[in-house]
């Protein structure tokens, strides 16, 4: 903006200072970008690892696991997955699950 002030009704062209304004302003944003995107990266690699533990302790325990019981847990938010790593250390029965599932999923 400030740019065109000076191209427009002066004919100047930019002072330096807004050449470095610019390239400060874009370092910045570059640096937040960065950040978020590392934060999010992170927290999708944990969702994705808590999935993937829940998901072997539960076939451990009962073996091979039924495709739509695998996408029920899959569809679990990340809380619901935690609850779920917990309760299935008190799982005795394939049944427990389901009905874990029922009572708790989405």
């Amino acid at each position: 903006m400030a740019s065109k002030l000076f191209k427009q009704d002066y004919g100047l062209p930019d002072p330096p200072i807004l050449d470095i304004w610019r390239e400060e302003g874009i370092e910045i944003g570059l640096e937040r970008g960065l950040q978020q995107g590392l934060e999010r990266g992170l927290q999708q690699g944990r969702a994705e690892e808590l999935e993937a533990v829940t998901l072997r302790q539960l076939t451990r325990r009962f073996g091979t696991l039924p495709d739509d019981v695998v996408a029920q847990v899959q569809a679990l938010g990340r809380d619901q997955r935690l609850d779920l790593a917990e309760a299935l250390l008190d799982f005795t029965h394939f049944r427990d699950l389901t009905d874990w599932l029922i009572t708790h999923g989405r």
